[in-house]
């Protein structure tokens, strides 16, 4: 069989790629949390599954924390699973870091608060796609770069690939604000962790597709442009 007949066209590339990244990238991303930019906390809050760096062994689901703390992210709230001091039990509760600046953007949270059935869910949750994500985005980066390999235009497809998790990224991050604004306003917390998830998966998946469709057509609409040379115009004698 020639070379040429295991190659597949651009546009019937391996759709498993598309389908891994997005969420794969929603899982990486910090959110920011509308509503929670103060004169001391600038950069306001994030929303974000990942642990700061540094921070070891967590029991933490969910972060709504300041980036500006790369160690601790002080201030902001934990959504946590461990003994709890006010009941003297192990269960899910919230965990307030910081004082007063983080109760001022969550007043319906209160420190070592238990989060009932509802927190566990999100806790869980939260912990799986912690996980699951750093394996969407492996495999993901596998079959993209497969889809390269066997594309019949390679470069147009590199180009695809690169602008599509650049979109993917960009769509998580603004569509999980939009996300978790209408979740904050439904329930501050647990309302900010379910909005924010939700609109990053579905807006890496927007961006995704529609950065890949957008970076397909103008590599056509550039490879196929042809420049007609100008009739040369002498210049007239001074």
């Amino acid at each position: 069989m020639a070379d040429d007949d295991r190659r597949v066209s651009t546009w019937d590339a391996p759709l498993a790629g598309s389908i891994a990244v997005p969420p794969g990238i929603a899982s990486a991303v910090r959110i920011p949390v509308a509503g929670t930019i103060l004169p001391n906390l600038p950069q306001g809050l994030v929303l974000t599954i990942q642990p700061p760096r540094n921070w070891g062994g967590s029991t933490t689901g969910v972060f709504i924390r300041n980036p500006a703390d790369l160690r601790y992210g002080k201030p902001g709230i934990r959504l946590d699973y461990g003994m709890n001091r006010s009941t003297g039990r192990i269960d899910y509760h919230w965990n307030v870091e910081g004082g007063g600046r983080a109760r001022t953007r969550f007043p319906n949270i209160t420190d070592h608060m238990v989060a009932g059935r509802g927190g566990a869910a999100v806790y869980w949750g939260a912990r799986a796609f912690r996980v699951t994500g750093r394996v969407f985005v492996v495999a993901g980066a596998a079959i993209d770069i497969y889809s390269i390999v066997v594309a019949d235009r390679p470069f147009r497809r590199a180009v695809q690939v690169i602008s599509a998790w650049g979109g993917a990224a960009v769509g998580a991050t603004q569509f999980g604000r939009a996300g978790a604004a209408i979740g904050t306003f439904i329930e501050p917390g647990l309302g900010t962790a379910i909005g924010g998830g939700v609109g990053a998966i579905a807006g890496g998946f927007i961006g995704y597709f529609g950065a890949e469709s957008a970076a397909g057509y103008l590599f056509d609409f550039a490879e196929g442009t042809v420049f007609q040379p100008q009739t040369e115009v002498p210049v007239p004698p001074e």
